[in-house]
């Protein structure tokens, strides 16, 4: 309760951060097994989503 009164916003954005598991599975292939760069692997990942991360960031100002 601490942490949602000091930090609405990060408290919105972690409550509401979901990836589904076939996709994280994805994520980690990529990352582990093709050794390409997390921060492509995940840039990519939210270019190619943007409903996803528009639920991330419900209701946040």
């Amino acid at each position: 309760d601490e942490f949602n009164k000091k930090y609405p916003d990060a408290y919105l954005f972690l409550k509401n951060w979901s990836v589904p598991l076939r996709d994280l599975s994805e994520l980690c292939y990529k990352i582990e097994i093709e050794r390409l760069p997390v921060s492509y692997v995940t840039s990519n990942y939210i270019k190619e989503h943007p409903e996803l991360v528009s639920q991330w960031l419900e209701g946040i100002k």
